[in-house]
């Protein structure tokens, strides 16, 4: 699975959360859905840029790891 920091580039067809909590000790994420839900996501890599890392309260997308 993919996270997308990039509003830009988010999907009209898949839904957005809300970065609640980040763990790089763990290496996880915490999201919050529009609709109340929760969600933990554990990352196998930060990426190279800060830029591109999720933040609390930044706005993400998860996408399909791709094929």
């Amino acid at each position: 699975m993919i996270i997308q920091t990039n509003p830009e580039m988010f999907s009209r067809t898949l839904p957005v959360h809300t970065v609640t909590n980040t763990d790089r000790s763990t290496g996880s994420v915490t999201l919050s859905g529009s609709d109340g839900s929760s969600l933990d996501v554990r990352l196998d890599s930060w990426g190279p840029s800060e830029v591109t890392q999720p933040i609390i309260g930044c706005k993400v997308q998860l996408l399909p790891d791709e094929q």
